[in-house]
């Protein structure tokens, strides 16, 4: 191997190391547009309650836009809230 030769390996070596890095770079860039779209589609707007008879309350929240129903709804003791 001539000393041309190993200077086009290197120059070959490094270029594929700079192009996968721009890939790596731009695809984290592109989860991160991602997870902005879905963190900012809707914003809490109000928050109402109502007694009920029975030691019952009724929640209502509204929100700027329409939102997706959850995937689960549970009330624990001592009482909270979790979506």
């Amino acid at each position: 191997m001539t000393n041309k030769d190993g200077i086009m390996m290197k120059n070959k070596q490094l270029l594929g190391s700079f192009f996968k890095g721009i890939l790596s770079t731009v695809s984290v860039f592109s989860l991160l547009l991602l997870t902005m779209v879905n963190v900012s589609a809707a914003d809490l707007q109000t928050v109402e309650y109502s007694s009920l008879s029975g030691d019952k309350a009724q929640i209502t929240v509204r929100f700027s836009e329409s939102i997706e129903l959850p995937n689960s709804f549970s009330i624990d003791d001592p009482a909270r809230i979790v979506l």
